[in-house]
């Protein structure tokens, strides 16, 4: 990993960028201004920069592996969609190419201007990490934009933006918001792979003070009768509220629900018809993914 950050190279990239094009308005922090921060918990890590007469740039390391790019203006930006690209600029005394991106459309939200996810976002900061500056260009009202993240100084705070992120949780709130667990015939007692599943719940909840409450939704195939396959349901979100509650999770924060071999997520095991039998469409893999709670993370809105 390479940092350009002496002072000799930062100034000659400062003086060799000062001025801008013609009708083109440059938002960088100068030598003296590039200034990290480091600031997380356990469901995120930010790696911020102040970007003088704009806002500033913030890398986003989530839990489960997701990381974000994010332009933040200190003022509210025009709400039109505008264009936009991110490309890495060498300094002056590198002889890389500038390499495009990605291209995406900005649509102000707030005052964040726009966010680059996933691969673009690793990019860019990789590029950081090899002293290359991530570059993002857009048409503004007042004309064309440039805003540049600067790595100068940025080693300083690194490592500390890599310990944050080591300590991540390993799932994120998309990773765990829908989970199921599965159950024998005629079974309502959970076996490793359920009791896992829910520890995996546990274990975001303690992390995350925005998950608000669980909804559990309980299901069976339709063999046998809907009476019975309806207790038989009602058993299975027992046994799976039980667990939750004796391992830490708060009994007011869970939400019962009891569908059987119907409701709004049932299965294509059989179908009931409103004037006749139920029809069976699917066989015994089918009826297996009936037999199931799921359970339904939910945040504050």
């Amino acid at each position: 990993m390479r940092l350009i950050a002496t002072t000799l190279l930062g100034l000659l990239f400062s003086l060799a960028t000062t001025a801008s094009a013609e009708g083109v308005r440059d938002f960088r922090a100068s030598l003296h201004d590039a200034r990290w921060s480091v600031s997380g918990d356990r469901m995120a890590c930010r790696l911020t920069q102040r970007i003088p007469d704009f806002g500033r740039a913030v890398f986003t390391a989530g839990a489960g592996n997701r990381i974000h790019l994010t332009f933040e203006m200190d003022r509210e930006p025009s709400p039109r969609a505008v264009r936009a690209r991110l490309q890495v600029v060498a300094p002056p005394w590198r002889s890389e190419r500038d390499r495009r991106l990605e291209r995406t459309t900005v649509r102000a939200d707030d005052r964040t201007l726009v966010v680059f996810s996933g691969e673009s976002a690793r990019r860019a900061l990789h590029a950081l990490e090899e002293g290359l500056f991530p570059t993002l260009s857009y048409a503004a009202v007042s004309g064309r934009t440039r805003v540049s993240v600067s790595a100068v100084n940025l080693a300083s705070r690194l490592e500390e933006f890599h310990t944050c992120t080591a300590s991540l949780h390993p799932d994120s709130y998309e990773d765990v918001e829908n989970l199921q667990v599965f159950f024998g015939s005629d079974e309502h007692r959970l076996d490793a792979d359920a009791r896992a599943t829910l520890d995996r719940l546990l274990a975001y909840w303690e992390v995350d003070p925005t998950a608000e409450f669980a909804v559990l939704g309980g299901y069976s195939d339709s063999v046998g009768d809907a009476d019975y396959n309806e207790e038989l349901a009602q058993l299975r979100v027992d046994a799976v509220h039980e667990y939750l509650v004796e391992n830490g999770f708060p009994d007011e924060r869970i939400v019962d629900l009891v569908w059987g071999e119907t409701g709004p997520d049932a299965g294509t095991d059989s179908q009931r018809r409103e004037t006749g039998p139920r029809v069976e469409v699917q066989g015994p893999r089918a009826r297996a993914q009936d037999r199931r709670v799921e359970i339904k993370l939910r945040r504050e809105e």
